[in-house]
């Protein structure tokens, strides 16, 4: 593996090189076993290694689509250049913001995987009832034994308790956002080396539906009379979230930005982060008879809004048009890459973004603001699409600037940034349901930059950022600290980002 970052329009050879896949989620080698034929299709091991110190995680993995998958938060070694998982892909991942290490609670990340044609159906919040005490279910794990790399497959009939004995088995009361269960009447004893290995991130099934992660600690062991689990109806919207959170011609990245090269025609650069962690912008030449930017003066990443595994753009035309850019492998050249018409009038928008989700249903939105200062959400759905608007804000015409692409506040929810006309940069909470609870003074002296933009995790360390830049073309990154701040800035470039005309 060598650079994440490509360019945009490179051949199939290099789309090939992008590919940083860490599951596999085939049997141990030889004839497929009676347990292994039973497993489900998107259950998938997991195995992380350091290159350094040579330590080695074992989990189950839950694959949610095209090249994302969930499991458990402790399930790596580090962030590190030496991350390696299953098939030596780096290691690339999001652990839920508040995620407690004593408790479980929040106990889910969110992986980069290799590509997947299934995925399960979640439950969601309309699902109680399978989460009533009594309900039958199916515990699903992929188990690891000596020699290094052996997989069992391990399933085992559970039954759903009741908070209140719960408690009572694991000795202190039941998290927030979790549920347990224990084995059910004549199941078989469960021999340690299954209810370790490989249990942290195991799949719990109800009705059809994933309804629990194993939030077994990797390398622990679930008691043989109960086992935790992350339920997936408090989380729903953040796994769908994080399954599509990928940026254009790539799928082992999440945060990024475009922008233009001034005084060069059709050429837009993609700056983000290699494999090796190393920062790097790819130039790609759209065409030398077309200045995309005339035809297109708005390109911003949208992330996976249609599914289909790949990062978007989100294009709008002089004319008003607005379009998803399909940046399909190997990444075309923009005029000739596959467009889907969103709608006409966007034109009516001098800030237009794609901040992720913030309407609360895991799916990809777009935030408007037009000539008198009000602000729009256009929701976003499953197929890419987005039917309706709904007005959020008015008196947005005050700010300078408006950006965001993920959650800064650490409650696993979309938020936005905005700076007013005297510098102060004002954090905007989203509230997952379209609206914001508020904003929270961040800081002031931020007219020092005339770029600030959201940029998803555009240095690869598990934190959702905001990226500035000076009139001289040096750029930062701020990383959210989870509490609703942003930790100091990390130099990015220190004049090259002088030369581009637009960043978003």
């Amino acid at each position: 593996m060598r650079a994440r970052v490509k360019r945009l329009g490179a051949a199939g050879a290099a789309a090939a090189a992008l590919v940083t896949g860490l599951l596999s989620g085939a049997g141990t080698a030889g004839a497929v076993t009676e347990a292994e034929a039973t497993m489900p299709p998107w259950l998938a091991a997991i195995e992380a290694s350091d290159g350094e110190d040579g330590r080695i995680k074992h989990c189950s993995g839950v694959v949610l689509g095209v090249r994302r998958a969930a499991t458990g938060p402790d399930c790596f070694t580090g962030r590190s250049k030496s991350d390696m998982l299953w098939d030596g892909g780096g290691a690339r991942y999001r652990i839920h913001p508040q995620y407690d290490p004593v408790t479980r609670r929040a106990a889910l990340a969110v992986a980069h995987a290799g590509r997947y044609t299934q995925a399960p159906v979640l439950a969601t919040a309309a699902d109680g009832a399978l989460y009533a005490a009594g309900v039958k279910a199916e515990f699903h794990s992929w188990t690891f034994a000596v020699p290094r790399g052996s997989k069992v497959a391990h399933s085992e009939r559970v039954v759903v308790g009741s908070a209140a004995d719960c408690a009572g088995l694991l000795g202190r009361p039941l998290p927030a956002g979790t549920l347990c269960t224990t084995p059910a009447p004549g199941t078989p004893y469960v021999p340690k080396e299954q209810r370790c290995l490989g249990d942290a991130g195991g799949a719990l099934v109800a009705g059809g539906k994933l309804i629990g992660l194993s939030a077994t600690p990797a390398g622990g062991c679930a008691s043989s009379r109960v086992r935790l689990y992350t339920a997936v109806r408090t989380y729903r919207s953040q796994l769908v979230e994080w399954s599509r959170d990928k940026e254009v011609g790539g799928y082992d990245n999440s945060g990024g930005v475009v922008a233009r090269q001034r005084g060069i025609l059709g050429f837009i650069d993609y700056c983000g982060t290699s494999i090796n962690r190393t920062r790097d912008c790819a130039a790609d030449e759209y065409g030398t008879t077309v200045d995309v930017y005339q035809e297109f003066p708005l390109l911003t990443p949208m992330g996976d809004a249609d599914g289909d595994g790949i990062g978007d753009l989100l294009a709008r035309r002089t004319d008003g048009n607005l379009y998803r850019v399909d940046m399909e492998l190997p990444p075309p050249r923009l005029p000739s890459a596959p467009k889907t018409f969103i709608g006409a009038n966007f034109d009516i928008y001098g800030v237009l973004l794609a901040p992720r989700d913030l309407s609360g249903d895991g799916y990809n939105d777009l935030v408007g603001r037009d000539s008198a200062g009000v602000l729009w959400l256009h929701r976003g759905t499953a197929d890419g699409k987005f039917p309706s608007r709904t007005r959020i804000g008015s008196g947005w015409g005050q700010y300078t600037a408006i950006g965001g692409r993920g959650d800064y506040s650490g409650d696993g929810r979309s938020d936005l940034v905005a700076r007013d006309a005297g510098g102060t940069l004002w954090l905007f909470r989203g509230n997952g349901a379209g609206g914001f609870s508020g904003a929270t003074r961040i800081g002031g002296g931020w007219n020092a930059y005339n770029a600030v933009v959201g940029s998803g995790d555009i240095d690869a360390d598990g934190r959702q950022d905001i990226v500035t830049r000076t009139p001289t073309g040096a750029a930062y990154v701020y990383n959210a600290d989870g509490k609703g701040n942003f930790l100091p800035r990390k130099q990015w470039a220190t004049t090259q980002w002088k030369n581009y005309l637009r960043i978003g």
